[in-house]
């Protein structure tokens, strides 16, 4: 896979083929005019920002296999941005930072929601819906996934005719590995 620093993205960012993944260990920007394409043809990439992901923009995180992952941060980080997502969904994120994530801005989620680690603040912005997809076929239903080390802070909202099913695993490299795991906001 492909490390940065921080990643600002006045242009066209974009996959070659060789290319599986992009680890940003600090924010990753895309300015307003920008265009970031985290895919090859139709095969979505893994994103994983150790920082915030700010989208001022446009994004294309809907392509089959697109992960985006919010890693460990040295503090709370965040979502945020005014600009778009490619069909208006992030085909897969993951929440995996101890201090926390925040969503300030609307994002809807098409495929699964991986609470691995620390709190998801997602406020009213928050959307699960199985039927606003890219390029790919169209997901049989809508997965949030959370560990005992992991929790939604807020109610979400979900798609009109999105099928919604809740997993909960464990984390073994939690906090605490034999926390129990109990049912929250998902």
């Amino acid at each position: 896979g492909n490390v940065a620093g921080s990643v600002e993205v006045s242009g066209v960012l974009g996959f070659a083929t060789g290319g599986v993944s992009l680890t940003v260990n600090g924010n990753m920007t895309i300015r307003s005019g920008g265009v970031f394409n985290p895919f090859f043809s139709s095969a979505g990439k893994v994103v994983t920002v150790n920082g915030s992901f700010i989208n001022d923009g446009t994004t294309d995180l809907s392509k089959n296999s697109c992960v985006l992952t919010m890693g460990q941060g040295s503090g709370a980080t965040t979502i945020g941005g005014s600009g778009a997502y490619t069909t208006g969904i992030v085909r897969t994120l993951v929440i995996d930072n101890a201090n926390g994530v925040t969503l300030s801005a609307p994002l809807s989620v098409s495929f699964t929601l991986n609470l691995r680690n620390g709190t998801f603040t997602n406020g009213s912005n928050l959307t699960m819906n199985d039927k606003s997809f890219g390029n790919g076929s169209t997901p049989p239903n809508c997965l949030i996934q959370r560990s005992q080390s992991a929790q939604l802070a807020g109610p979400y909202t979900r798609g009109p005719t999105a099928a919604l099913y809740i997993s909960y695993v464990q984390n073994t490299a939690g906090a605490d590995p034999d926390a129990a795991i109990t049912e929250g906001q998902e």
